[in-house]
């Protein structure tokens, strides 16, 4: 047997600790695409795994559905390979699905409750690992076996005591009639799609709010945003897709700021404030001589309930190319938006970062157009950035803080949304600044009470 370079123990145990750049970026985009293809296709899995018969006369592909199924299966398992090995990665298919099997009837429900409970006893199981010094995989795998046996003992309705007490009993009342009320919202999958495209979104606009936030490009967020109403419109009549349009209206709206404040005596962000407002007014005319068939308020506000797989995908690919990007490139935009001095001086080409970014700013907003609109677009790529920036100066941890905060302000935006009867995008707008105004009280009580502290030293 010839040697390797790969470690046995590795691949059958796991070393989560030993990720490097490059396995994170292979984790992202298995994950990305396992979720966008779900977001699609788990109606079909569904129709072919419970009945296949029927899944035949209603025109899907079995085969191919199951073809679809194993390889996003293969291709997570591979990438759980680093983090729990070969022997463990088992427990991570099966273990969550199989509790929250034993917890309700409903998919929809299994669904989030298997998710929850992976996210939750990775997050636990790492932070624990470190204290105790043992093997991460292990003490994941260990947690969610903790929490199988809990769920098997004293689930409400598949329980153990509980079908011991039904044997007892000549009646029994739904215990899970509640429960059932408060995850109706993911019985449709109208909101399946809502919430998967809340959380594509959520990523790429957390992230380059840390960068606008620190750049002080909050205006041009905003500038953006406003003034890709003109590209829409132009490209429906030459009938095109409007993102295209609006991808090119927001970097002309870029370009034409940076051109004039480099040429004029004027501030950048007074020239801001003329070429966004001249384009959303040229756009806003354009719009009310013109029938089309893309709806004002949908451009302006959002119609995340009305997402389409297609734009599942344009979103996915999106988050994808920006994810790549600040993985790549993240080093540099960091010195860039701290020191642009010091970032010319050792070489970056700044200019190049420059439009870079402005391209991730226009492309994330196109994006985030059919989720939240352009008008309130503004709030997601502002409010996770200023609520990391307020409890953390650390880079690192402020991105964190802030994808953290945006996913979920973004699901529990349209969670809220179907039982208040409001519109999701300023209900996820409206968690936003909830969370803010938590944050800033929070902040500003300690620091009062700091400076009592030092005044009677």
């Amino acid at each position: 047997m010839s040697p390797t370079s790969v470690d046995i123990k590795t691949i059958v145990l796991g070393n989560i600790l030993a990720i490097t750049p490059f396995d994170a970026i292979q984790l992202l985009i298995i994950s990305i695409v396992s979720i966008v293809v779900l977001g699609i296709k788990w109606k079909d899995f569904l129709i072919v795994f419970f009945d296949e018969n029927h899944a035949v006369t209603i025109g899907l592909n079995p085969n191919k559905t199951k073809i679809i199924f194993f390889t996003i299966l293969s291709a997570c398992t591979v990438a759980a390979l680093q983090t729990v090995g070969a022997f463990l990665v088992i427990a991570l298919v099966v273990t969550p699905g199989a509790t929250a099997y034993l917890m309700s009837d409903k998919f929809g429900v299994i669904l989030t409750i298997s998710s929850s409970i992976g996210v939750f006893t990775c997050m636990l199981g790492a932070y624990l690992s470190f204290f105790i010094d043992g093997s991460t995989g292990g003490v994941i795998v260990i947690l969610q076996a903790f929490i199988f046996v809990v769920v098997f003992l004293f689930a409400p309705k598949h329980g153990y005591f509980n079908a011991l007490k039904l044997k007892r009993m000549p009646y029994t009342v739904d215990l899970m009639a509640s429960f059932d009320v408060l995850v109706q919202p993911f019985y449709f999958d109208f909101m399946m799609r809502a919430f998967f495209i809340a959380i594509l979104i959520a990523i790429p606009t957390s992230i380059l709010s840390c960068f606008l936030v620190l750049k002080g490009w909050s205006l041009m967020g905003d500038a953006v945003a406003h003034a890709i109403l003109p590209g829409v419109v132009i490209a429906y009549i030459l009938g095109f897709p409007y993102v295209i349009g609006a991808f090119l209206a927001g970097m002309l709206c870029a370009v034409t700021t940076g051109f004039l404040s480099e040429n004029s005596r004027l501030k950048e962000d007074t020239i801001m404030g003329v070429v966004f407002s001249s384009m959303f007014a040229i756009g806003i005319v354009m719009m009310t001589k013109i029938e089309s068939e893309v709806h004002l308020d949908h451009i302006l506000f959002g119609d995340i309930l009305g997402v389409s797989n297609n734009d599942l995908l344009l979103t996915g690919f999106i988050t994808i190319s920006s994810a790549l990007y600040f993985l790549i490139k993240g080093k540099d935009l960091i010195v860039y938006v701290f020191d642009r001095h010091h970032a010319k001086a050792i070489g970056l080409p700044i200019k190049t970062l420059h439009y870079c970014l402005l391209s991730l700013l226009s492309i994330t907003i196109v994006g985030a157009l059919k989720a939240v609109g352009m008008i309130l677009v503004i709030a997601a790529l502002i409010a996770p950035g200023a609520i990391a920036h307020l409890l953390t100066n650390q880079f690192k941890d402020m991105v964190i803080i802030s994808i953290t905060t945006s996913i979920f302000c973004a699901i529990s935006g349209v969670y809220l949304s179907f039982f208040i009867d409001s519109a999701p995008a300023p209900t996820i707008v409206v968690m936003l600044t909830i969370t803010f105004l938590i944050v800033f009280l929070f902040k500003s009580s300690k620091i009062t009470s700091e400076k009592t502290a030092d005044s009677r030293i």
